[in-house]
């Protein structure tokens, strides 16, 4: 009757811990597949954040190429008028100051059009590391 007994406690334990164990596992996979779908929504929030960053970029870049042919024409335009305050100068019919005045706004459009072109050069790169970044 005790090796009965031993012997029916084996496959309850036995009986019980298969349960227990089939139960932990299936609590494990689903642990994972819910781990595994939120780090699939995380990685869909990061591509999107960095299409939407992208799209500012483009705009701002297309915004300061605009701008920069705009500086270009400032320039030739402050060329042509230190060609005509010098001239005028040179006839004695215009001044010294007004020369150096006109020169000053040649080169303070050439300043301008270098600072916007160092920030869209900045504005590439970031663009081109965020493409980077994206299709990895």
């Amino acid at each position: 009757w005790d090796d009965f007994r031993a012997i029916f406690r084996g496959l309850l334990r036995l009986q019980y811990k298969f349960p227990v164990k089939n139960r932990t596992a299936k609590s494990n996979i689903v642990k994972t597949d819910l781990q595994i779908l939120k780090l699939k929504k995380q990685i869909d929030e990061v591509t999107i954040n960095l299409t939407s960053a992208l799209t500012n970029l483009h705009i701002r870049m297309q915004e300061l190429q605009d701008v920069m042919l705009l500086n270009l024409e400032q320039i030739e335009s402050a060329k042509e008028r230190t060609k005509e305050e010098l001239k005028l100068y040179n006839q004695g019919r215009g001044d010294l100051t007004f020369v150096i005045q006109s020169r000053d706004n040649e080169q303070f459009a050439k300043l301008t059009y270098a600072i916007n072109a160092l920030t869209y050069h900045k504005l590439l790169i970031e663009y081109q590391a965020i493409v980077d970044h994206l299709y990895e």
